[in-house]
């Protein structure tokens, strides 16, 4: 009775197992990319806020903030639209267990991609780490490049609210001496006028000679 119990609860399963993986699965091809994400500005200046530019903790929401993207549905809805997700594991070649039906739901589509797609943040480097696969290598290369650019257009569009203030703050103060310039300029007009300068240098220039 034991040794039956173990054929069929140990060694039934473990022949099953090797032989679907040996003859019918379907291999896959994993992509790897890290990436970093950096403030545009350098580090400088003064205060308690220069402390923190350019530094990982500066820009740890927004790596979080991407990750949450790559892993999300609207990535993948994204992936579907523009690079053909969902039919490049509906092919016929892919073995049963892992191909995914034409007409499958969104969740399961999901959850294939949570299955394939591998997003981690090390807080310690500030790295993502993106690991893709797909059923051959140039689809997990092109699929890895697209969630990339998906990724950066996310982070440049959560950022681009605190780039405008920073650059509303410089459109101001360049406006401001513009002002000062021609008010300034005005003046000095204004005091040859009365004058009687037309040019001071020149006016110089010829009572030196």
């Amino acid at each position: 009775l034991l040794m039956t119990r173990l054929a069929f609860f140990v060694l039934l399963p473990t022949i099953l197992a090797g032989w679907y993986f040996y003859r019918v699965a379907t291999p896959f091809y994993a992509t790897k990319a890290e990436f970093l994400i950096q403030q545009a500005d350098q580090p400088g200046g003064g205060g308690i806020g220069s402390m923190f530019r350019g530094t990982q903790f500066a820009t740890s929401q927004d790596a979080i903030a991407g990750q949450g993207f790559l892993q999300s549905r609207d990535a993948l809805q994204r992936l579907d639209a523009e690079e053909g997700y969902r039919a490049h594991f509906s092919q016929d070649g892919i073995d049963p267990l892992q191909r995914l039906e034409p007409a499958a739901s969104d969740e399961d589509t999901y959850k294939l991609y949570q299955r394939n797609v591998k997003v981690a943040y090390d807080p310690t480097e500030g790295l993502i780490r993106l690991e893709v696969a797909a059923i051959d290598p140039a689809s997990s290369q092109r699929f890895a490049e697209a969630l990339l650019s998906f990724a950066e257009e996310r982070v440049d569009a959560l950022t681009a609210k605190v780039r405008d203030d920073q650059m509303k703050g410089a459109r101001e103060s360049y406006a401001e001496a513009e002002v000062r310039g021609r008010e300034a300029e005005e003046k000095v007009l204004a005091l040859q006028e009365q004058l009687g300068i037309l040019d001071p240098k020149a006016e110089s220039s010829v009572a030196m000679g």
